[in-house]
């Protein structure tokens, strides 16, 4: 059993490139509604689809806490304990990030005055920024979505290295930010092109499970692969846009 998976780890890449792996479509699609317990982390041929959430998660949370220097535990925490929802956390994550203050008074900030608008006006280093992209969204009180959506872009084009606009084209696709976490990791370590592995859920009908198994990653060790991304490639100079 361990020949076989080990062969179609070899063979799938190839053939994935060459354009010639044809898939039949699933019977159903796995639907984990609103869970977030994760039963299911481990790639499962009898049910193609029950880890996908999970290898979701944990693509994006890796990509978070590797961009923002942050435990995955601690972006959990944030999520599930203290109730931050994800849009708020990105902005709140790159404010941080990018004008070296503390996540804690940011959110505790939002919280308070409903508003990243006001949040903006009570914090000099904030107040004084009239370049920033991010804080001019807020400043006209763009929603939540739009804000985490630009801060998700930029991560993902910042850490995979990619131009900003590969990112836009993927979200125009039809793929959201967890499914991109999962689709660049694999096409930048595999050298595939990002779009053959999009056509492989999309037209093909397999899982993302499915696909990163048969690339040679079991969902914990795309986690742990994100993690590492950056420490193993040298930082490109910047261009300074997004």
């Amino acid at each position: 059993m361990q020949r076989k998976s080990n062969l179609m780890c070899i063979v799938f890449p190839a053939l994935l490139a060459a354009g010639l792996l044809v898939f039949s479509p699933p019977a159903r699609a796995f639907d984990a509604g609103a869970c977030h317990c994760f039963r299911q982390r481990e790639y499962d041929p009898k049910a193609r689809f029950s880890a996908d959430d999970y290898i979701l998660a944990t693509s994006f949370n890796s990509l978070t806490a590797a961009y923002f220097k942050i435990s995955k535990k601690q972006l959990v925490i944030y999520k599930m304990k203290g109730g931050i929802q994800e849009n708020d956390l990105l902005t709140g994550l790159y404010l941080a990030r990018t004008k070296n203050l503390e996540l804690e008074k940011l959110l505790a900030a939002r919280a308070r005055e409903k508003s990243w608008k006001k949040v903006v006006s009570s914090f000099p280093a904030l107040a004084d920024d009239h370049r920033d992209r991010l804080i001019a969204m807020l400043r006209k009180s763009r929603s939540a979505s739009q804000c985490g959506a630009f801060v998700a872009d930029k991560m993902l084009a910042d850490f995979y290295r990619l131009p900003a606009a590969k990112v836009v084209a993927a979200r125009k696709q039809g793929l959201n930010v967890k499914e991109m976490a999962l689709v660049f990791f694999l096409a930048r370590t595999r050298d595939l092109p990002a779009k053959k592995l999009m056509e492989q859920v999309r037209k093909a009908g397999r899982s993302w499970s499915e696909v990163a198994f048969y690339l040679g990653f079991s969902p914990k060790a795309v986690g742990r692969g994100i993690m590492n991304f950056r420490k193993k490639r040298a930082a490109p100079p910047s261009s300074g846009k997004f």
